[in-house]
């Protein structure tokens, strides 16, 4: 019976001879980089967006606008959708692979829910049908990208 080190050793090597991450083998400092950026590239363009939104329609831009599944409106919503579509273009550049589009951009969405769960309490079912639609955007259009 091999011991725990063993079979640790024994899965890391699996994961180093390409098994499951390629030839690139398992880096989990990228891994970090890369959700990291798609974060900070979600929260740009969604604030951009929401501000080119405000612009044209009248009006200023407010941070609880976007952590607050409460304070969401029509302007939002098609934020979300504009900042949906840059995500996958950035999900193109930073991720590079199909296959992962889907695990980046769902981390990515999960993050928010759990940022907007902590500043404003758990969103409500129509924040949750949005967020899979512009979910399902970000994904469908990243792979085709990738």
């Amino acid at each position: 019976m091999p011991s725990v080190a063993e079979s640790i050793k024994a899965w890391y090597a699996k994961l180093s001879e390409g098994h499951f991450f390629k030839a690139e083998g398992f880096q989990p400092a990228i891994i970090l980089l890369q959700m990291f950026v798609l974060q900070v590239t979600f929260y740009c363009t969604i604030f951009i967006c929401l501000g080119l939104v405000h612009y044209m329609t009248g009006g200023y831009v407010l941070v609880k606008e976007v952590f607050s599944a409460t304070q969401w409106s029509w302007k939002s919503a098609l934020a979300d959708v504009c900042a949906s579509v840059l995500q996958a273009f950035a999900l193109r550049f930073v991720v590079l692979r199909a296959k992962k589009c889907l695990d980046f951009a769902a981390t990515s969405m999960g993050w928010h829910w759990i940022i907007c769960s902590v500043m404003a309490g758990m969103p409500h079912w129509g924040w949750w049908a949005w967020k899979l639609f512009c979910l399902s955007i970000t994904v469908t259009l990243g792979e085709h990208l990738c």
